[in-house]
């Protein structure tokens, strides 16, 4: 035997048709907030991008004088050694200063995907003296010693100069 049956999808389709259509506004309402979002996104990015600009140059601007008058003042052979070393605390602080306004400018260029990094021979032993000496007081303000022992006079990789600097003093530091 065989057994037709039938039914009446009048009404099922009517609600197929109006969820359809809820369905098509809510694409429109989720595209609509997503790019709403970019552009509060955007401007929240620019807004940061204006902030680090202005606070660079309030940061840096003070920096320039003290370091121009440290030099100044260290070609003044009447000073006593005491003085010479405060002058030359002085400047060491002032350049880590400014190297941490520096960083905080690479932060920045690495969220926009900014940075740049030069690549040209860079000599280790060099980048590695120049930590040494910036981390030298701290270093006997805690009773340590830091020396550089190597079998090779020079050794040159393809680099950035500063931030090699800089990653050797914060794995060092």
């Amino acid at each position: 035997t065989f057994t037709l049956t039938v039914v009446d999808v009048s009404e099922h389709s009517e609600t197929v048709r109006q969820l359809t259509h809820e369905l098509q506004q809510t694409k429109v309402e989720i595209a609509t907030s997503q790019e709403q979002s970019q552009q509060e996104l955007t401007a929240a990015y620019e807004g940061r991008a204006r902030f680090l600009a202005l606070l660079e140059h309030e940061l840096r601007n003070p920096l320039t004088p003290i370091l121009t008058w440290t030099e100044v003042l260290k070609q003044d052979s009447t000073l006593n050694s005491q003085i010479r070393r405060a002058i030359c605390a002085i400047e060491r602080s002032v350049l880590q200063q400014k190297a941490l306004v520096d960083d905080l400018l690479d932060l920045a260029s690495i969220q926009t995907g900014k940075m740049i990094c030069d690549r040209e021979p860079v000599d280790i032993h060099a980048v590695l003296g120049e930590v040494a000496r910036s981390l030298d007081s701290r270093a006997v303000e805690k009773n340590l010693r830091f020396t550089i022992e190597s079998a090779a006079s020079h050794v040159y990789v393809l680099g950035d100069n500063r931030r090699l600097i800089q990653v050797f003093g914060n794995l060092i530091d």
